[in-house]
């Protein structure tokens, strides 16, 4: 939000901006206009914890047919938590989501290396990490259905996106 407000008050591009940063508090001043906001507190989470560098499941996709599958999946999840289903098996994955609106189901090939799987997530969350991924194809590391997905290029170490799932009802 802060943000957006430093946006706002920036009229043009010959605007002075001047920021001052102290232990939890940042001020911005432009033009005789100051805004003030507090900073988190607290330590950022220990994202490195999280990251395994061994997983139970390695998923090989070809990106735009799972990011196809998913948008057509996010049409018909119209719960708040837009909750998708991903059904990993040996040589494809099943993405489906259903709701009062009706139910869908698409198989997607996939190159498995590991256990079979199944995981939900938000369609909106695996669908804004998907999305600006260059690459043809893209690999999905999984170790159980509550721990996090890690997106990572089929080759390199171009970017590593971590997606947390939804815990549904069998």
């Amino acid at each position: 939000r802060t943000l957006n407000e430093i946006v706002r008050i920036l009229e043009n591009d010959n605007d002075v901006l001047t920021v001052i940063v102290q232990k939890n508090v940042m001020m911005v001043e432009v033009d005789g206009t100051v805004l003030v906001s507090r900073l988190l507190e607290g330590e950022y989470i220990d994202y490195k914890n999280i990251i395994k560098d061994n997983f139970i499941s390695v998923v090989r996709v070809n990106k735009n047919q799972l990011l196809s599958a998913i948008d057509r999946a996010s049409v018909v999840a119209t719960d708040a938590k837009k909750i998708v289903r991903l059904d990993i098996k040996e040589n494809y994955m099943t993405v489906s989501a259903s709701s009062e609106v009706g139910k869908m189901s698409e198989n997607v090939v996939i190159n498995l290396e590991g256990k079979d799987l199944s995981i939900a997530f938000n369609s909106k969350f695996l669908t804004d990490c998907v999305k600006v991924i260059d690459d043809e194809f893209i690999n999905l590391h999984f170790n159980t259905k509550i721990n996090p997905c890690v997106i990572k290029p089929f080759s390199g170490d171009d970017y590593l996106y971590l997606v947390l799932p939804l815990r549904i009802n069998a």
